[in-house]
């Protein structure tokens, strides 16, 4: 299931082209260290960021963001 959702994503093809030029394992190295990093930074802005703003705000803020989105 998650190779049919993520076929379409860049970070798949880049990775598939660089393995067939460069060692595998480095590149499968790279692209889990990457993953791994962009985790902990998302974890630890969804942590930090809401903390800093006051609720009243991030509901709005979600609330505009929803329908930006739902319309785009």
């Amino acid at each position: 299931m998650i190779f049919a959702t993520e076929i379409g994503d860049k970070t798949f093809f880049i990775a598939a082209i660089m393995a067939m030029q460069h060692a595998r394992g480095s590149v499968f190295a790279g692209a889990i260290g990457a993953l791994s990093v962009m985790t902990v930074l998302s974890a630890a802005m969804g942590h930090v960021v809401p903390n800093l703003l006051s609720p009243v705000l991030t509901h709005w803020a979600s609330i505009g963001l929803f329908f930006f989105f739902g319309a785009r």
